[in-house]
């Protein structure tokens, strides 16, 4: 059992979301493919991409990357291909 404690918009219920988004593939019973907008990435991090874009400079497009690791109690890793680590 975990419980997750803080305050107000400290990201408890986000990492439900991130959990269900890693084991299912969905957000808000929708496939993630079909709900990316401009809302999935912080306000500052697509505003310096469209300025940096309005000013005709090279700016690489924002990207979300999420990742889960599991680790057994007997410290043996859950293995993984399709993750950073590879």
């Amino acid at each position: 059992m975990n419980i997750f404690v803080g305050e107000n918009d400290a990201g408890k219920s986000t990492i439900l979301e991130i959990i269900n988004l890693i084991t299912t593939g969905k957000i808000n019973g929708y496939f993630i493919d079909r709900q990316i907008t401009a809302n999935f990435f912080n306000y500052e991090v697509g505003k310096n991409y469209i300025k940096n874009i309005t000013a005709g400079e090279y700016a690489e497009l924002p990207e979300i990357m999420i990742e889960a690791y599991c680790k057994k109690e007997d410290d043996s890793e859950f293995k993984g291909k399709n993750n950073t680590l590879g």
